[in-house]
């Protein structure tokens, strides 16, 4: 008679065709086998012309967000500037008496 069989959660003996563990309540199902074939099947090489064109592409877009961010940071130096310049605004502003 073949041993019986163990939880492999906290190691109990359970009888051979249990579902599961009457001691941890543990799943005793069979651990599902590795899988054989990947999870993308293989397709054709892209060619080079197809990777030059994803590159620049991706380039491209890197640059543009370089740019915008380069722009935006000089406009919010130059509102800063001009908030800094309006008289009324400025810490020193003193009025004129008429």
């Amino acid at each position: 008679m073949p041993p019986s069989p163990t939880c492999h959660s906290c190691g109990t003996a359970h009888p051979p065709g249990a579902t599961q563990c009457p001691r941890c309540g543990a799943s005793l199902a069979p651990a599902a086998p590795p899988r054989s074939t990947p999870a993308m099947p293989a397709g054709p090489e892209p060619s080079s012309d197809t990777l030059h064109h994803a590159a620049a592409w991706l380039s491209l877009q890197h640059a543009l967000r370089v740019i915008g961010a380069a722009a935006l940071a000089w406009g919010a130096l130059h509102l800063l500037g001009a908030l800094l310049v309006i008289p009324r605004l400025h810490p020193l502003y003193v009025p004129s008496v008429p």
